[in-house]
């Protein structure tokens, strides 16, 4: 699971740039600085929308249909743990 949180149906989801989905970080701090927001991102602090968790042993996953990945077949829960990309793995 990404750290990043995207909903999957707004514009920037729509054209994979789930980082920057505008429906999941309300940060009004964060649009006032940088004049837009990110995507909410799991363990950052309010500026990223306060969502708790990043490494915790339990978190909700909102948008989990989106969310979550699924770990393919063969791929050891060691190598998968704290991937989100692992297409990408090489080794």
């Amino acid at each position: 699971m990404s750290f990043q949180i995207a909903c999957g149906t707004c514009e920037y989801c729509k054209k994979k740039w789930s980082s920057m989905c505008d429906k999941t970080n309300n940060s009004s701090m964060m649009a006032n600085m940088y004049g837009h927001r990110d995507a909410g991102f799991f363990g950052y602090g309010h500026l990223t929308g306060g969502w708790p968790g990043g490494q915790a042993e339990y978190v909700r996953v909102p948008f989990g249909e989106v969310n979550c990945l699924k770990i393919p077949e063969g791929v050891s829960g060691e190598l998968a743990r704290g991937r989100s990309d692992l297409t990408r793995d090489r080794r």
